[in-house]
């Protein structure tokens, strides 16, 4: 388990949660499915973080964040705001935690 990466994993989870129930919210509606897509990469990628903590996957998921964050700001359509504005929150707290870890400079392994 890597710590560094447990509280942007966890606001992926919760990115990836919301992700998940907007069809269930909206009816099922061509927006709303296609966040199905992004919920499973929003778990995949907070898994490898949790379990292996890859840095370069971390960067990834930095700037996936960020595109998320703009894109639940600018709203789907047919998927309520109160979801839509939930993501963009998990998001944002994602990308704040992975600038903390990613800006901090790396442990160097001894030789």
């Amino acid at each position: 388990m890597h710590a560094q990466y447990r509280p942007a994993a966890w606001m992926m989870y919760l990115s990836a949660a919301l992700q998940l129930i907007a069809p269930f919210v909206s009816g099922f509606n061509s927006g709303s499915l296609t966040l199905l897509v992004f919920a499973f990469v929003w778990g995949v990628i907070g898994y490898v973080l949790l379990t292996r903590g890859v840095r370069w996957l971390a960067w990834v998921g930095f700037l996936l964040a960020l595109v998320g964050m703009i894109a639940g700001l600018t709203g789907m359509e047919g998927v309520p705001t109160w979801v839509t504005f939930g993501i963009s929150l998990a998001d944002l707290a994602a990308a704040a935690c992975l600038f903390v870890v990613l800006w901090r400079s790396p442990k160097v392994r001894a030789a």
